[in-house]
């Protein structure tokens, strides 16, 4: 079933029917580009005032949706950011959260594990999809990398450490894994990084 609503029809919509609309943005690729087609075309009027209904396009998975879908989507991004800056911030936290692989819970023995779906084949493509969409974005609103490095730090923590823990954690895991093939294989340390280098390579 498909539900089309002219943009007129989409601003009297009060909270539950916005809600339906939700539920029916999920629906094929033909509408959800007819949909960002409209609001493309109307987008001078998205204020605001319109938080919600920004908020929900911006949670579509456009990522995993068709190319057309995906180009519609950016050029979509492009003329927002343009026309309402306001929604500057919105846009590019919503592309960081792409750059992070989602976390997957494994259930082990009643315990909650959690690990990230770096396993996904479409990794690099989203990867530089999310690229094209902060070029593309970048282009519009110059000042871009202002917003967008708190996003960064706030998405990737790590980033907050210095370098010299960075690179002490990493020395740290280095000796204990050379320490611990040394213990259980009786083989050279170096022998027993190299192992394990390979074998986390394979």
């Amino acid at each position: 079933m498909h539900v089309n609503f002219t943009w007129e029809e989409c601003t009297l919509l009060d909270s539950s029917q916005k809600n339906l609309y939700k539920d029916v943005m999920l629906e094929t690729d033909d509408q959800i580009i007819n949909w960002l087609l409209e609001f493309r075309s109307s987008v001078m009027y998205l204020t605001k005032d319109f938080e919600q209904l920004i908020n929900i396009i911006l949670r579509l998975p456009w990522l995993k949706r068709s190319q057309t879908v995906v180009e519609e989507y950016l050029a979509f991004l492009g003329n927002l950011v343009s026309a309402q800056t306001v929604f500057l911030r919105p846009c590019l936290s919503m592309i960081a959260s792409h750059f992070v692989p989602p976390r997957v819970i494994i259930k082990e023995g009643g315990i909650d594990v959690s690990d990230s779906d770096d396993e996904d084949d479409d990794l690099p493509s989203n990867f530089d999809t999310c690229h094209r969409a902060l070029q593309i974005i970048t282009r519009y609103v110059p000042s871009t990398p202002w917003f967008l490095m708190p996003i960064l730090v706030d998405k990737f923590p790590f980033v907050r450490k210095s370098e010299r823990t960075l690179v002490s954690v990493s020395r740290q895991d280095i000796e204990d894994a050379e320490e611990a093939a040394a213990q259980t294989c009786g083989t050279d340390a170096t022998e027993g990084l190299f192992n394990m280098v390979s074998t986390s390579l394979f």
